[in-house]
C-alpha cells in the first residue's frame, strides 16, 4: 500500500478500494490492524463509502442509443430509457428507482430484432436521481452476441 496516502482521505479509499480491488470493510480492517486508523474513523469512513461507493473504472465503450427497457426484480417492476449502453452494461433513467446492489432481470428493446434482449441478472451499481447503472452479470451466450453485433453497428460515446 502506498506510503503516501492519509487513511483518513476518502478519495484516496476509494481510489485503493478500486486499484487493488479490495471490499471496503476489508480494506478499512486491514488499516486499522496497522494502527493507522481509529475504530471510530473506520466506522465514520465505512460509512460515507456506503453512502457514495466507489465506481469501477470504464471497461467497455458506451454507445449512445435511446431504446425502451422493462426490468424486475428486488420487489420492483419498472419501465425506463436506456441512455448509453456497453457490452457489459447500461444506464437507465426511469421514475421508479432500485436500491444501488439490487438484482434485476432487464429486457433491452434494441431496434434490431423485435423480441427483446434478455438480462438474466444485472446488478444496480450505481443511482443518481432518476438515472442507475445496471452491470449485467449473467446473460446467455446468444444474447451475448446479439448485443456485440449490435454494438459493432453503433457509433462509441466520446464522454
Amino acid at each position: 500500500m502506498p506510503e503516501l496516502i492519509d487513511p483518513r482521505d476518502l478519495t484516496s479509499l476509494k481510489a485503493l478500494v478500486v486499484s487493488y480491488r479490495m471490499e471496503a470493510a476489508a480494506l478499512l480492517s486491514l488499516l486499522a490492524r496497522k494502527g493507522w486508523l481509529s475504530k471510530s474513523e473506520g466506522q465514520e469512513l465505512m460509512k460515507e463509502l456506503k453512502e457514495h461507493p466507489p465506481e469501477k473504472p470504464r471497461i467497455a465503450a458506451r454507445h449512445k442509443i435511446a431504446c425502451r427497457a422493462f426490468f424486475s426484480g428486488s420487489g420492483l417492476e419498472g419501465e425506463g430509457l436506456v441512455n448509453d449502453l456497453s457490452k457489459t452494461g447500461c444506464k437507465l433513467q426511469c421514475q421508479t428507482i432500485p436500491e444501488a446492489g439490487a438484482s434485476l432481470k432487464v429486457d433491452l428493446f434494441l431496434p434490431d430484432y423485435p423480441r427483446p434482449l434478455k438480462v438474466e441478472r444485472g446488478v444496480v451499481r450505481w443511482v443518481k436521481g432518476d438515472t442507475f447503472g445496471v452491470e449485467f452479470v449473467d446473460i446467455q451466450a446468444s444474447q451475448r452476441e446479439r448485443l456485440r453485433v449490435f454494438l459493432g453497428t453503433q457509433p462509441s460515446a466520446k464522454t
